[in-house]
């Protein structure tokens, strides 16, 4: 059995319930009108974001009397903001339960086709990753396979994210809060475009589960530690629009690169998710410029590289062992623990190797002055610099060990 953790964020989002059976058999009704296409899949893509994060699957069912989840339509024009809901079983906050959903009856979930972006016959529409439609399917879900609320719902809603309470709209201890975060939030947050009427709803949002709702499923359900076990490249969106949408990522295995193309200054932020309540404890972003849109990293995933794009980019390691690469642009590039490769490429470069023994390329004569970042570096090499230098700062050697050496 599941238990409750001591850690505020993943009991927050924890109802009481587990599900045993770890095949959920979900049914479309069609008593408030027949699903489109576009509906159908945008559900399916759903379930299958919650399967890649977690040992949960879903199939879907076409006789009601075998469905644990009924899911059914309905419009409502007079309240727009009310987008879904889902039906739950309630834990009692001593305990998590184990159930079989389906056992009284399916749980069931509605969705308001006339709610900000839900356009049934548009796959560009904000029933789109990263569209307002399809993030309030991948919310409802998790309420239907045990994720609560990160503010209190109740009088009795023993767990709430820190500084929350029960004020939905506050942004909780460091910031939190968020649906940058966790899809259990109401709050957008300053880095997830606004719900508003008027708004095109179909960028800006979650593209899938974020951080703290891995934990908290993973808590349930366990890890699946088969997805995407290879090695993988995240490339940042660089401009808002369609397909652009806020990912947590969730990467079982191989060497992984989170790389931008674009001519526009990006951050680049290997650190996973904390889960402490402290910033970082949801993630650490990734993103270009102001872009509505980019990476955090889940809590027990490693990514390795860093590519930078065209312009001046700000790239920060893990523990791990980290390849930075700045490329073109004045580029900031900070090493962690790991044994690191840095290459600063063309421009003024600021290079920081941190703890371990680091190997640090700077390619260009504009980068000297930044040696005074360097920190523990064993190897750092001057490439394609044809005249001729003295040092004037020792920095280089001071607090290496015998094995440094400096390459000109």
């Amino acid at each position: 059995m599941a238990s409750y953790t001591s850690n505020p964020f993943i009991d927050a989002l924890t109802i009481g319930f587990r599900a045993t059976n770890t095949v959920i058999d979900y049914y479309l009704d069609t008593s408030g009108g027949a699903w489109t296409q576009v509906e159908a899949d945008a559900f399916a893509d759903a379930t299958a974001l919650w399967s890649d994060v977690a040992n949960i699957q879903f199939r879907r069912v076409h006789d009601l009397a075998q469905a644990d989840f009924s899911e059914s339509l309905y419009s409502d024009p007079d309240t727009p903001g009310q987008l879904g809901s889902h039906g739950i079983y309630l834990g009692d906050g001593e305990t998590i339960f184990d159930v079989e959903i389906g056992e009284w009856g399916p749980l069931e979930g509605e969705y308001n086709r006339a709610g900000y972006g839900w356009d049934e016959n548009d796959a560009t529409g904000g029933l789109s990753r990263g569209g307002l439609g399809f993030t309030t399917i991948l919310h409802e879900i998790g309420h239907g396979i045990g994720l609560d609320h990160s503010h209190a719902d109740h009088s009795d809603d023993r767990y709430v994210f820190p500084g929350v309470g029960g004020n939905s709209s506050a942004q909780g201890e460091n910031g939190l809060n968020s649906e940058l975060y966790t899809l259990m939030s109401y709050r957008d947050g300053p880095d997830l475009r606004p719900t508003y009427s008027g708004y095109v709803h179909n960028w800006g949002k979650a593209g899938g589960p974020m951080a703290f709702d891995i934990a908290a499923i993973q808590n349930l359900y366990g890890a699946n530690w088969s997805t995407r076990a290879g090695d993988d490249v995240y490339t940042l969106p660089s401009t808002d629009g369609l397909g652009t949408y806020w990912t947590a990522i969730w990467d079982a295995g191989g060497i992984d690169t989170i790389a931008h193309n674009g001519v526009e200054g990006a951050v680049i932020d290997l650190r996973t998710a904390t889960l402490d309540n402290a910033p970082g404890g949801g993630g650490h972003v990734s993103r270009v410029g102001d872009t509505y849109g980019g990476f955090t990293v889940a809590n027990g995933v490693t990514i390795e590289n860093a590519v930078g794009g065209l312009a001046g980019d700000t790239l920060r390691g893990n523990w791990s062992r980290n390849h930075l690469s700045g490329r073109d642009g004045n580029d900031s590039l900070v090493g962690a623990g790991g044994d690191d490769t840095l290459e600063g490429g063309d421009g003024w470069d600021m290079l920081a190797g941190g703890g371990g023994d680091d190997l640090v390329f700077a390619s260009n004569q504009e980068d000297l002055p930044t040696f005074d970042w360097l920190d523990q570096a064993e190897l750092v090499a001057l490439r394609t610099i044809s005249v001729s230098m003295t040092f004037s700062d020792p920095i280089a050697m001071t607090d290496a060990p015998e094995a440094d050496a400096l390459f000109v």
